[in-house]
């Protein structure tokens, strides 16, 4: 009796450690990777390097009129660029009056019923990057944007 008792102890604890080992794998926050091409650690450094943020704050910020069951209100939105090279962040600083332009555009042709809804910002905001990514490609090559954001939005 005290065998069966010592062996299922001992089962029990043996459970517990590799359900330990397991839960500590699963959640372990480290990755394996596998060099199969053999090309060393500069591919691994590539890998796992991430982009730098780098935001391009538009100033002064936008302020335009829009409509709304002819009613006139103010639209003010302080916009900021997001790119990851240093090359794109100078080509977008370079092409603000293009950019400015293009937002400008856009922000007056909307309506407040549109824009007070989340979805309707969400669609702007949308609307806003491809107009930048547009003026980009046309002034710069490549779009050179890769995010767009609303810092403030308010409308009077």
């Amino acid at each position: 009796m005290k065998k069966i008792i010592i062996i299922v102890v001992i089962l029990v604890l043996l459970l517990i450690i590799a359900a330990g080992g397991a839960l500590f794998m699963l959640t372990s926050k480290s990755s394996v990777v596998v060099d199969p091409e053999g090309e060393g650690e500069e591919a691994v450094e590539e890998m796992v390097e991430k982009p730098e943020r780098m935001y391009l704050e538009i100033r002064p910020p936008f302020v335009v009129t829009i409509t709304s069951n002819d009613k006139s209100y103010f639209l003010q939105v302080e916009t900021a660029l997001l790119a990851y090279s240093q090359e794109d962040f100078d080509a977008l600083e370079k092409n603000q009056p293009a950019i400015k332009a293009a937002l400008v555009d856009l922000y007056s042709e909307q309506k407040v019923d549109f824009i007070k809804t989340k979805s309707g910002k969400d669609e702007l905001k949308a609307a806003a990057l491809e107009e930048v990514e547009r003026v980009m490609k046309d002034a710069y090559g490549k779009k050179a944007v890769q995010g767009i954001f609303f810092t403030k939005f308010v409308i009077q």
